[in-house]
């Protein structure tokens, strides 16, 4: 069975609903105020992954639970050019106009062929962003923004596809990518370490809809 993360809408629904069902959450981070503009880079992980029609369908259908506005911001972007070269579409954010619509007019399994043919620099630069929010134990949304979007969260998290692959299987917590460099976090730190258990235990709840 293909492994999928960030496949679908209905996987940040379970994961939202995750954390906020943990009381364990709600208890560490009472005190917790600020969110996490999240960068998810493209990278060999994610090419790999891709290669499977039914991962490529729900990447469609997440990028799709983002209102037109938010879509049009990926314009011009190297995201927009990887786009094209997928979906053999000129203008993919503008053609299509909903994940139904996708379904009629992108080929997923021809998509997924494509993407294991692809160079590195082929999808170099390529990102996808979104927004954690948190506030006083509760995880307020998780949604995809633009590339500009929420300059002033109060936390930057950001690294390639496979490094954050591993933080929602529940294979390594933030702090340990964040050490360990995988994961770059630039942000209020003294902030993050005075409560580092908020993140631990976020991570844990986070990844229980994937890691089972």
């Amino acid at each position: 069975m293909t492994e999928m993360v960030f496949p679908s809408a209905d996987w940040i629904k379970a994961a939202y609903e995750a954390v906020n069902a943990s009381e364990e959450y709600k208890k560490v981070a009472k005190d917790w105020e600020g969110d996490f503009k999240c960068t998810i880079d493209v990278d060999d992980i994610a090419q790999k992954d891709f290669t499977a029609p039914e991962v490529v369908e729900g990447f469609v259908a997440m990028i799709f639970t983002a209102d037109k506005e938010t879509r049009d911001k990926y314009i011009g972007t190297p995201m927009d050019a990887l786009m094209k070269k997928l979906t053999g579409l000129a203008d993919p954010f503008n053609d299509l106009k909903s994940f139904e619509d996708a379904k009629e007019k992108v080929d997923f399994t021809d998509v997924a062929k494509k993407m294991g043919e692809l160079k590195p620099e082929d999808y170099n630069k390529a990102q996808t962003f979104m927004l954690a929010g948190f506030w006083h134990g509760e995880m307020t949304g998780l949604k995809i923004i633009g590339p500009e979007d929420n300059t002033d969260a109060r936390f930057v998290l950001a690294g390639p596809f496979g490094n954050w692959k591993e933080m929602v299987y529940g294979r390594q917590d933030a702090t340990k990518l964040v050490m360990s460099g995988r994961l770059k976090l630039t942000g209020d730190m003294s902030y993050m370490m005075k409560n580092i258990r908020s993140i631990v235990q976020f991570t844990r709840d986070f990844a229980k809809p994937l890691s089972g």
